[in-house]
């Protein structure tokens, strides 16, 4: 807030053009399946699918590539190559192992392939010529909003890119659950889940400034666009001086995931008025980037992705959910019969928090890092300060001496969502009231409480170590109004025939 006040930014971005586009993108499936009871206890599933999916491709031939081998700009009419040797095998078994309807064991394994997502190319019809993205980075922040683009000295570009060797991504899934019946009216399900991710899409800075043995130095890659490039913009050619070259996002496949539960159920069928349903998940998700859930922070050192694996950004360890119904046992009149309470609770452990800062190791240059640690990381749960020790928290730079030469800086030390943010809680409660009025007409009316114990579910807190805030929670977990956000009640009454 400081330095917005004081129309002091660190970046500075616009895009010179439409960079509109048409993209063409051919997708072909065929697939076979068939179940066969191979005892009259023992069911099995095969399936097969195959999938070809073509290279996306822009109608007028508006892609351009930036090409890693000559640091310049390429036409690219398919930007990367064929993904067409997709096949994906299905198998699964049921077994009722004592043949009465007791038990069942059911395993299943699928190979299964996401189609190609077209917004990454769609980005590359914004790179020069039919548009030209500009950039500025200050370390300082000295861009003015009043007049940012005194900032740019020439043309800085950032254009976006697609590794050529970009493959679809597939996931293997598997799965064995144990389901029985405990009595008449009670079944318990205990089930593993397993899913692997493979050629995940991650974006990497390719022109993050070179790292070594763990220093950030202040030379990039690709300085400037060369005189060589087969696309120059007007605004790179003499005699204005070369373009160089700020943050090249290269989106590629490189990525990884793997998620691994235990779930275990309980399901109650309706005997003297109650049903209900209970479970509980322990669970781990790990990746490099949840990029699909819209996490915005970038990898922490491009040379190096695997630096960035640890738990996703939406990984919850421990949830549980328990929905239920009691039709109350009055009979008699109108007025005592046909009342049911009904309640949805659930409580999950927090999401990952990943804390993070800007520095500056070079002219022009700003990254987004982690943090270094110098003790203890303890949380308080209070939500005016979420950490108890902020001082923990440190820059991994070193100020400069003397100051006119350029700060030392390395890899932050704190591991990617290592600390648990706040927990969620939730119950929501009905009553329900069935009066018959005649044969064909009957009256509901409904009470819904919804989190009636008005549980405040925090929001994470400023993440950003610099900040003042740094440590506060500003906001609830959803806007007042959605789900688990305050006690909210209402009223309904419905005439049924």
């Amino acid at each position: 807030m400081a330095k917005f006040l004081a129309d002091q930014a660190s970046q500075f971005t616009v895009q010179l053009g439409s960079g509109n586009d048409r993209i063409l993108q051919p997708s072909y499936d065929v697939f076979a399946q068939d179940s066969f009871r191979w005892k009259p206890n023992f069911t099995i599933n095969i399936g097969l699918r195959y999938t070809w999916n073509a290279t996306p491709s822009e109608a007028r031939n508006r892609f351009t590539n930036f090409d890693p081998a000559t640091g310049g700009l390429i036409p690219a009419s398919q930007p990367y190559q064929q993904n067409n040797l997709l096949f994906q095998p299905r198998i699964g078994f049921a077994w009722d192992p004592g043949n009465n309807g007791k038990m069942s064991i059911r395993a299943a394994y699928a190979l299964m392939t996401q189609d190609p997502t077209t917004n990454i190319v769609s980005l590359m019809s914004g790179n020069p010529p039919f548009a030209l993205p500009i950039s500025a980075n200050s370390s300082t922040n000295s861009i003015t909003a009043e007049n940012p683009s005194a900032a740019v000295v020439g043309t800085s570009l950032g254009p976006t890119a697609i590794a050529p060797n970009f493959a679809d991504m597939y996931a293997q899934d598997w799965n064995l659950s144990i389901q029985g019946q405990l009595s008449a009216t009670l079944g318990l399900e205990v089930a593993y889940v397993g899913t692997k991710g493979t050629h995940l899409q991650l974006i990497q800075n390719v022109n993050q400034p070179f790292v070594n043995n763990g220093l950030f130095e202040s030379t990039r890659p690709y300085p400037t666009l060369p005189a060589s490039s087969q696309i120059i913009p007007a605004q790179c050619l003499a005699p204005n001086p070369a373009c160089s070259y700020g943050t090249i996002n290269l989106y590629n496949s490189t990525g990884n995931s793997n998620y691994n539960a235990l779930w275990v159920t309980a399901t109650k069928h309706m005997s003297h008025g109650l049903s209900f349903i209970a479970s509980y998940t322990f669970s781990k998700s790990l990746d490099y980037n949840s990029l699909s859930t819209g996490e915005t922070y970038f990898l922490q050192n491009s040379y190096n992705p695997r630096g960035d694996y640890g738990p996703s950004e939406f990984d919850a360890r421990h949830r549980f959910v328990l929905s239920g119904f009691y039709q109350l046992p009055f009979q008699g009149n109108r007025l005592v019969s046909g009342w049911q309470l009904g309640i949805v609770t659930q409580a999950q452990s927090g999401n990952p928090l990943n804390p993070t800062l800007i520095i500056g190791p070079g002219p022009g240059i700003s990254l987004t890092v982690r943090p270094d640690i110098i003790g203890t990381i303890v949380t308080t749960g209070n939500p005016a300060q979420w950490f108890a020790n902020k001082s923990a928290f440190v820059s991994p730079c070193t100020p400069a001496v003397p100051p006119s030469k350029l700060p030392t800086c390395h890899l932050g030390d704190l591991g990617r969502d290592s600390i648990i943010g706040p927990d969620f809680v939730n119950t929501d409660f009905s009553i329900t009231k069935d009066t018959k009025i005649t044969e064909r007409f009957n009256l509901q009316f409904r009470s819904e409480f919804f989190d009636i114990f008005n549980h405040p579910n925090f929001g994470d807190p400023v993440l950003n170590v610099t900040s003042a805030s740094f440590g506060e929670i500003l906001s609830t977990r959803f806007p007042t109004g959605d789900f688990g956000s305050s006690r909210q009640v209402q009223f309904s009454l419905k005439l049924l025939f």
